[in-house]
C-alpha cells in the first residue's frame, strides 16, 4: 500500500471516530437533568458591590461543669431592612451571599420560644467574606436555665474539688433543703453547673449547705427574669 493511500485511510478512520464521539456525547447530554439557576425578579445584583456574610447561631449548654455554647440548627437568620434570610445548619453555621456592602443588624430566632431572639451587628465589605459575631440565644424556658460557678472550701479560695454537689429546692421559710433536683461531681478547680427553672435553691456538699460568696446566704432565689445564666461561687462553711 502506497504512502498516499495510508494517509487517506487514516483520515477516513479519524473522521469516523470523531463523528462517533460527537453522537455519543449528544445522547449523553440529552439524558442529563437541567440545572436552573434563577434570581428573584425584584433583586438586581451588582457583583462588584456585594459580599457574603457568615456567622453561627449558638445556645448555652453545660459542658464539663462549665457554661459553654453549642451550635443551634434551623434558626431563622434575617438581615434587618432587607429580603435576605436563611436557616442555620446543623452546626449552627449560616452564610448569606450577594449582600450589598454596608452596615447591618442580623437577628437570629427559633420558633419553639425556648430562647430569646438575639441581634448582632455586622459590616459587609464588597467582594469579601464577612464574619458576623456569634449569636448567643438566651434561654427563656423553665428547664434550660443554667446555674454555674465554683465550689470552694471555707477559706473561699481553695477549690472544693471532686466532691458531689447536690442542688435542692429551698424550703420556705427556713431556707432548708427540700426536693432534690440533681447532682454533679465538682471539677478539679471546683467548677459545678446545673440546669434549673425559676425557684429558690440550696447547694449541699459533704452534708453541709454551701453559702454563696456574694451574699453569705445558704440559698439563692432564681426568678423569671435576669437569672437565665447565673454565675455564683459557693463555699463550705466551717
Amino acid at each position: 500500500m502506497g504512502l498516499e493511500r495510508i494517509i487517506q485511510k487514516t483520515r477516513t478512520i479519524g473522521r469516523k471516530v470523531l463523528i462517533g464521539a460527537a453522537l455519543v456525547g449528544s445522547l449523553y447530554l440529552e439524558n442529563c437533568s437541567k440545572v436552573d439557576i434563577t434570581t428573584p425578579s425584584n433583586i438586581t445584583i451588582d457583583i462588584k458591590s456585594v459580599g457574603m456574610v457568615t456567622g453561627k447561631v449558638t445556645v448555652p449548654i453545660i459542658e464539663n461543669n462549665k457554661l459553654s455554647y453549642a451550635g443551634f440548627p434551623n434558626a431563622d437568620v434575617i438581615i434587618a431592612g432587607t429580603d435576605f434570610k436563611t436557616k442555620s445548619l446543623l452546626s449552627g453555621d449560616y452564610a448569606i451571599d450577594n449582600v450589598p456592602a454596608g452596615a447591618y443588624n442580623i437577628s437570629a430566632s427559633e420558633s419553639s420560644y425556648n430562647y430569646k431572639k438575639d441581634v448582632v451587628s455586622a459590616i459587609v465589605i464588597k467582594q469579601k467574606t464577612n464574619i458576623a459575631p456569634d449569636h448567643k440565644l438566651t434561654p427563656i424556658g423553665l428547664t434550660n436555665q443554667i446555674l454555674y460557678g465554683r465550689a470552694l472550701k471555707a477559706d473561699k479560695s481553695t477549690p472544693l474539688a471532686n466532691q458531689e454537689v447536690r442542688i435542692h429546692v429551698m424550703t420556705y421559710p427556713n431556707s432548708g433543703a427540700g426536693t432534690f433536683v440533681g447532682s454533679t461531681i465538682s471539677s478539679s478547680d471546683g467548677s459545678y453547673a446545673f440546669y434549673h427553672g425559676y425557684n429558690g435553691y440550696v447547694l449541699i456538699a459533704n452534708g453541709k449547705q454551701l453559702k454563696f460568696t456574694d451574699t453569705n446566704f445558704n440559698y439563692i432565689i432564681l426568678s423569671s427574669t435576669g437569672n437565665e445564666l447565673t454565675n455564683k461561687n459557693v463555699y463550705e462553711p466551717n
